[in-house]
């Protein structure tokens, strides 16, 4: 009986220590800029052209590398991040992937549209975009006051 009880003790104890373990693996907003720039590059592009994404800590740029056309470029302010939708599955031109959305907080200021192919990449930077979207909130309501 006091081994069973001994055990059920230990037992316990270790359940009730993972539970009071606070959330501490938050990246900060360098850390989450530097996980992006090492993995836009999972982030492709729709047939007939290319478009690739870059990002410093102030914004995101896509350039679309037209065929027979000079490059675009689009940025996209990281402080006017306001959220990222997604869907889960996109079917284009005979590519399956996942999208993501990145929209900006004025709904006249744009959005950004990424797909990627891998679905645990596309988990990760759709984290690494809603983690941005956290500190992009935080930082304009600092700015208000």
């Amino acid at each position: 009986m006091k081994k069973t009880l001994t055990i059920l003790i230990i037992a316990l104890g270790f359940s009730f220590n993972s539970f009071t373990q606070t959330k501490q693996n938050d990246a900060t907003w360098e850390e989450t800029i530097e996980f992006l720039k090492e993995n836009l590059h999972y982030a492709t592009s729709y047939k007939p052209f290319k478009m690739t994404y870059e990002i410093n800590s102030k914004e995101l740029i896509k350039t679309s590398h037209f065929t027979q056309s000079p490059k675009s470029f689009e940025t996209f302010k990281l402080e006017r991040l306001f959220l990222t939708k997604t869907s889960d599955k996109y079917n284009s031109l005979g590519s399956l992937g996942y999208t993501l959305n990145l929209i900006n907080v004025n709904k006249n200021g744009g959005n950004i549209r990424m797909f990627i192919k891998d679905y645990s990449m596309y988990n990760r930077i759709n984290k690494a975009f809603m983690q941005l979207a956290f500190y992009a909130k935080l930082k304009r309501e600092k700015s208000r006051f």
